[in-house]
């Protein structure tokens, strides 16, 4: 039996009314944004600093590097409990933790990195040992 066809542009815009309101709470989902600068000490950029970003409910993470100018950015930040990293050869590793992101917020967290202590590697090349052998012809 064949619908008439008002019924089947009822159906029609009923299903694209359903499809709308379901894509429209998709867009709404509840995110923040998190920025900042990573800094020596001196107050000079660090440029290529890994920053990681890491929801402390869920252990899951995010990474990123600092630009030109020592700026990073996490957007669409799901809100939440977060741990902040920074490191970069040469720095002390830098954790801060317990960063509370709310719906919408533009957060900003600066950062100043500690000069590190040079790691020395206890793993020595085996020495050169010169052939004493005499080279035939």
């Amino acid at each position: 039996m064949k619908l008439p066809i008002k019924s089947n542009v009822c159906a029609f815009c009923l299903s694209l009314l359903i499809f709308l309101a379901a894509a429209g709470s998709a867009w709404g989902q509840a995110t923040a944004r998190l920025t900042g600068t990573v800094k020596d000490q001196s107050g000079g950029a660090i440029v290529g600093a890994t920053v990681t970003l890491t929801n402390e409910g869920t252990n899951t993470s995010r990474t990123t590097r600092t630009d030109g100018e020592g700026n990073y950015l996490f957007s669409l930040v799901a809100v939440g409990t977060y741990r902040l990293t920074v490191e970069h050869a040469g720095f002390k590793k830098n954790v801060q933790s317990g960063i509370t992101l709310d719906v919408n917020q533009n957060g900003r967290l600066d950062v100043a990195l500690e000069l590190g202590k040079r790691v020395r590697s206890s793993r020595c090349p085996p020495p050169f040992r010169r052939l004493t052998r005499p080279v035939r012809y």
